[in-house]
């Protein structure tokens, strides 16, 4: 009898090797037919229970893989590898919790296993998990040390934000033999981060590792259009779309580049070849809406919408873009009946329920409006869209205690967000709170006018500005009182200024720079409270005004900067009270507040410099004189 069940044994494990080779080469049909053979010899044979389930499993077959491993799981339940195969086909089976649960199990029993951890770390990620996902994955790639854990390391840093942690895991991925997709993420992290020739750079790694890599050539066109390159970035489209004439992104980006060269006809047949492609595409549908709305064309507009909403009327998402272009031609009824659909399709789809209650509040209804609010809120607790509106809604309807619930949740998420700022000054002052919201708004040092000198080429501040003038009023792309911007009565530039190449533009720029330096490392600034003096990289976002007589700026914040400045190129009068002076301290909307906020006015003079936080409310007064009032205004981008 012992000799029998030696020799079961050694038959069972030469049936299982031969199936473990098998496997090893790829012949999955003939490692079952050997795992099977195995089996039949010694039923409790783990490995052959292990393998032959994750064989099933690679077939396609995974119930029946579930089925095969469960004797094993009763079994060898201290084995970590039976735990590993459980949660991989578990995953498969979406059943990704109890994935997640069996790879801790595993991890209990073998805490240094590597896969183990990289798969827990991607349940984590499936799960929405994100607190859990790069402790996982880091030590995954800590103990594979393979290009696949950097990688997935990488896109989790980068899905949490931290761009440079992502950029120095896919530099790892990179270095251990990635392909061009890390080196595309790579790029996009250094793009994030402010350092676009490092993003360059990484887009032609991908290009070199796969030369028809379409999406390398799109960034790089979006990067040409960031430096106001536009005719390259045309070409750099042109280009991907010749390699692949189905890729929308680079027919939509075409787009884009086609408008800023003032080709209305040209942006208006890419959109519309991307939207052939992809239809109801939300970028290609979004810029052409606001092209025909330009136009004067918003009811052709509202129509495509509508054809997008017809053609998926089960989601959400079409609802709420049709919504917005309702809204945007005055329909606020009709927006308010397409947000209802979409709600009413989901109500767990958060950003209805916020684009909702944003509709609400234009047209007063702030008691509806903070229901809506509260539950994106509680839908979505980690955007702070949904919270800024709520507590931007309970502001205007008097209610400071919601209001710093929200402001709290604000600055949690982003300690220096602009709105969050804004809605605290606001919120105190509804809670007779005026000293602590004077501190935030109406001291002194967070207002900095600074004179500066002409740049070095020009022998006074006169000629430096008449040089600046004539480049300013040589940027093509210009709209007049632009939709969604503070400018009343003014021609305001649309493309990003300080990527043009004219000189006085780029001596101005020069300029800025040393002078906001100089404002930031100040000993201990009042600014470095809501400014992170650990900018990667001092990114801009500039723009100039014309503003012509009765002009104004309605009072407004910056959200996307975190220091805001203005430089006055030339002002239209002499007269002190008649020149469009800077008002900072006033609301753009009706506060019910106790104590109205205190202002401040600063007379602009050729030359001057006006630094301030961006979250501080300001606008301009309206002037009278003839004369035009130029200004080159510009964010410190967070």
């Amino acid at each position: 009898m012992g000799l029998r069940a030696n020799l079961q044994r050694h038959d069972a494990a030469a049936c299982y090797q031969a199936g473990e080779d098998r496997h090893r080469l790829g012949d999955i049909a003939g490692a079952l037919i050997d795992y099977d053979a195995a089996l039949a010899l010694e039923p409790d044979h783990g490995p052959a229970l292990r393998l032959s389930a994750l064989a099933l499993y690679q077939q396609g077959e995974a119930e029946a893989a579930l089925a095969r491993l469960r004797p094993a799981i009763e079994l060898f339940a201290g084995q970590a590898e039976v735990w590993g195969a459980h949660g991989v086909i578990l995953a498969a089976l979406d059943r990704t919790a109890e994935a997640a649960e069996a790879f801790q199990r595993g991890l209990d029993l073998a805490p240094e296993d590597g896969v183990l951890w990289f798969n827990l770390g991607l349940a984590h990620q499936r799960l929405g998990r994100l607190d859990a996902v790069i402790p996982a994955l880091a030590q995954a790639a800590r103990l594979l040390d393979t290009h696949p854990a950097h990688h997935a390391l990488g896109v989790a840093y980068q899905t949490a934000g931290q761009f440079d942690q992502a950029a120095l895991s896919y530099g790892m991925a990179l270095e251990r033999g990635a392909g061009a997709e890390s080196a595309l993420n790579a790029g996009a992290a250094r793009h994030q981060l402010g350092d676009d020739e490092a993003a360059e750079g990484f887009y032609r790694q991908a290009l070199e590792q796969d030369p028809l890599c379409v999406q390398a050539l799109n960034n790089l066109a979006a990067l040409a259009q960031d430096a106001g390159d536009h005719p390259r970035a045309a070409a750099l489209c042109r280009r991907a779309i010749a390699i692949d004439p189905a890729f929308a992104d680079a027919r939509n980006n075409l787009g884009v580049t086609l408008q800023r060269l003032g080709d209305a006809d040209g942006a208006l047949a890419a959109y519309q070849a991307a939207l052939a492609i992809e239809p109801g595409g939300a970028a290609a549908l979004g810029n052409l809406t606001e092209l025909l709305f330009d136009q004067d064309r918003g009811t052709e507009a509202v129509g495509h919408h509508r054809a997008a909403a017809g053609a998926r009327p089960a989601d959400p998402e079409t609802w709420l873009a049709l919504a917005t272009a309702l809204e945007r031609g005055g329909d606020l009824a009709g927006a308010a009946e397409a947000l209802e659909r979409a709600t009413g399709l989901d109500d767990q789809y958060w950003r209805g329920h916020h684009r909702l209650g944003e509709l609400l509040q234009r047209t007063g209804d702030l008691a509806a409006a903070l229901p809506r609010h509260r539950r994106a809120c509680a839908l979505a607790p980690d955007q702070a869209d949904a919270w800024r509106q709520l507590a931007l809604a309970a502001i205007k309807a008097g209610d400071g205690e919601t209001a710093m619930a929200g402001v709290a949740r604000l600055t949690a998420i982003d300690p220096f967000d602009p709105q969050a700022w804004s809605a605290r000054a606001l919120a105190l002052r509804l809670l007779g709170r005026e000293d602590e919201a004077d501190d935030l708004t109406d001291r002194e040092e967070l207002v900095a006018v600074l004179p500066l000198p002409a740049p070095p080429g020009y022998p006074s501040l006169a000629v430096f500005h008449q040089s600046l003038a004539a480049d300013l009023a040589a940027v093509g792309l210009r709209a007049w009182s632009p939709r969604g911007q503070s400018v009343v009565g003014g021609f305001q530039t649309q493309n990003d200024l300080f990527a043009e190449p004219a000189a006085a533009i780029q001596a101005l720029r020069r300029l800025l720079d040393q002078a906001v330096a100089a404002f930031l490392d100040a000993p201990d600034p009042t600014i470095r409270r809501f400014v992170p003096t650990s900018l990667p990289a001092r990114r801009y976002r500039g723009w100039s005004v014309n503003l012509k007589a009765g002009g104004r700026h309605a009072p407004h914040i910056h959200p996307e900067g975190r220091l805001s400045g203005v430089y006055y190129v030339q002002t239209p009068g002499e007269d002190s009270n008649d020149l469009g002076g800077l008002e900072f301290g006033r609301p753009g909307f009706a506060v019910p507040l106790p104590v109205q906020p205190p202002t401040r006015v600063i007379q602009p003079r050729p030359g001057n410099l006006v630094l301030f936080p961006s979250y501080l409310w300001h606008g301009t007064l309206p002037f009278e004189s003839p004369g035009e009032r130029i200004t080159v205004a510009f964010d410190l981008l967070r």
